[in-house]
């Protein structure tokens, strides 16, 4: 059994998702990828993960949706959702609604797992 914390990384983008992975496991995390809302859903349930992180628009169903078919089996949870950027004005945010925290994409590497120890040590997960 590993000690490295284990994380659960879904986002349609498969390169985005990969490098992000490769960045996540050169800092120690155990980290399992997947490009489809389906199969998170199906991996998210069957193995447990410190922390899910999430894109916003997945196949099938969006990352909220995924959230709350997670949450309605495993209300602890961990997660950060990733977001697409839309406004210079939203950077500028730290934004967390319901206990969970968004970063956003092209964000820079250090703040990124900033927020994933963050969310990590957080007793707080929302609904």
């Amino acid at each position: 059994m590993s000690d490295k914390m284990r994380i659960l990384l879904v986002d349609r983008y498969d390169e985005f998702t990969l490098a992000v992975a490769l960045m996540l496991t050169s800092k120690g995390f155990d980290v399992q990828t997947t490009f489809s809302a389906r199969q998170a859903l199906h991996v998210c349930l069957v193995e447990d993960f410190d922390l899910l992180v999430v894109g916003s628009k997945l196949s099938e169903i969006d990352g909220a949706e995924l959230l709350r078919k997670v949450r309605k089996r495993k209300p602890h949870q961990r997660v950060l959702r990733i977001k697409d950027l839309h406004s210079r004005d939203i950077e500028k945010k730290r934004v967390q609604r319901n206990g969970v925290q968004y970063v956003f994409k092209h964000f820079h590497l250090d703040r990124f797992f900033d927020q994933v120890s963050e969310a990590l040590k957080s007793d707080k997960v929302g609904v």
